[in-house]
């Protein structure tokens, strides 16, 4: 995996453990836990629906891309 996926798949894991500790009201002792990896696969699909729609939305706010902060 290159370094680019692998901090993609980094950050969506560690949203997906967030989120159920979250829910749970507890930290998430064991990240690596059979539980959260179950959960994984289907986790990545909604996060990166979620990203395809933010990009959309965007698009249509900003269509010339968004400013960048200046001087």
């Amino acid at each position: 995996m290159d370094e680019l996926a692998d901090r993609r798949f980094r950050l969506i894991k560690g949203t997906l453990v967030c989120a159920i500790g979250a829910a749970l009201g507890e930290k998430i002792a064991d990240p690596e836990d059979h539980f959260i990896g179950m959960h994984v696969p289907t986790w990545i699909e909604r996060f990166n629906e979620g990203l395809d729609v933010a990009d959309e939305r965007l698009k249509q706010l900003a269509p010339d891309g968004l400013p960048i902060w200046q001087d």
